[in-house]
């Protein structure tokens, strides 16, 4: 018997052993095929089966989890949770500083010496001791508001009549330069403050290049013509002017040379930036949001300086409140496509319920 195990037909004991390895595998996949595939079918059906259900129940919920996602704003400690100008402005100032924001270059600076440091002082810190006398030295902060208007550029603003009302505010702030002649009924005559984009200064910087050639643009010549009619008014980029930022990695070179060409004393305007990179990733974050318009981020910054902000020219509808059809800008005739307004003026419309802001989507009445 042992010599039976050792050796089989003259092979060693260790060939023995694969042949019965080989039989149990065989034997394995006998019991499988026979027994066990047609359990792993069903397991499978129902496995399948459970997957759609899954899916119509995800179909079915789908409208309840929108509507979630549209109120998140109800989450507490969120800004859009904020039910006065006040908590708001607590909001916003735990993550933003309005010296770190917006930094307003004093009037002895000569434009052709302006810089723009970023990040001038690290974890967006005030700067203290030498740091802190060479920021007083360039820069001033913006003096806190009493009432403050936003005026946006949407066609709503057509047939307004708002011009005076407007005017009457402490301060007036617009985005990208907007024409104002020929609009002062409806939009008024004032500015104290516009933020300028990257887009703005690439145009200027194209009309002064075209220019040589004599071929300068129509839009770059509209953007040169409102700076003309500026009185003391600061033009604020917010944009982050660093080399890091990809698309505005050119806007801190086209911003020097443009104000080369506009250092003539008959442009009477002020300049100021934004030390610490703020738009767009910063402002993003803030709002948890995908994308963020101009205005918005300049409504965002009015909140720590302004006492009372009313809105004008915020509507990302095609038709007003009377059913007549609303252009893209008041100044054009171009069809309205905006993607980032909607849900920015959803948060504003909940702040003007809640009494946070006032939001004018009406016409004005003529005091």
């Amino acid at each position: 018997m042992y010599r039976y195990l050792v050796s089989v037909k003259g092979y060693p004991r260790r060939t023995s052993l694969r042949a019965c390895f080989l039989i149990c595998s065989l034997a394995c996949a006998a019991c499988y095929a026979l027994v066990l595939y047609p359990n792993q079918s069903l397991t499978h059906e129902r496995y399948t089966e459970k997957v759609l259900h899954f899916q119509r129940f995800a179909d079915t919920m789908r409208p309840v989890y929108d509507e979630k996602a549209e109120h998140k704003f109800m989450k507490l400690g969120s800004p859009q949770a904020a039910k006065s100008l006040a908590e708001l402005r607590k909001e916003v100032s735990r993550r933003l500083d309005l010296e770190n924001s917006m930094a307003i270059f004093r009037r002895h600076v000569r434009r052709i010496d302006m810089d723009f440091p970023q990040n001038f002082w690290p974890h967006g810190i005030p700067p203290t001791g030498k740091y802190r006398l060479q920021y007083d030295e360039l820069f001033e902060t913006i003096a806190a508001q009493n009432r403050c208007a936003l005026v946006g550029s949407s066609g709503i603003l057509r047939n307004s009549t708002c011009g005076k009302e407007i005017d009457e505010h402490d301060f007036i702030m617009r985005v990208n330069l907007p024409p104002l002649q020929g609009y002062e009924i409806d939009v008024g005559s004032k500015t104290h403050l516009v933020a300028v984009s990257h887009i703005v200064v690439a145009y200027l910087s194209k009309y002064f290049s075209a220019r040589k050639s004599q071929q300068p643009t129509l839009p770059s010549r509209r953007y040169l013509d409102a700076i003309s009619s500026l009185n003391d008014t600061i033009l604020w980029l917010p944009y982050d002017t660093s080399w890091r930022s990809r698309p505005m990695r050119d806007a801190k070179a086209r911003l020097k040379k443009l104000l080369k060409h506009l250092r003539s004393a008959r442009f009477k305007y002020r300049v100021a930036y934004s030390p610490a990179p703020l738009y767009p990733q910063t402002i993003r974050r803030f709002w948890n949001k995908n994308a963020t318009s101009e205005g918005f981020l300049l409504f965002t910054i009015a909140t720590l300086f302004c006492d009372r902000i009313d809105i004008y020219g915020f509507w990302p509808l095609a038709q007003d409140l009377h059913g007549n059809n609303v252009t893209h800008h008041y100044y054009d005739t171009t069809t309205l496509h905006k993607k980032t307004i909607p849900d920015e003026f959803t948060i504003l419309s909940r702040y003007n319920a809640t009494g946070v802001i006032k939001l004018v989507v009406d016409r004005c009445k003529n005091s």
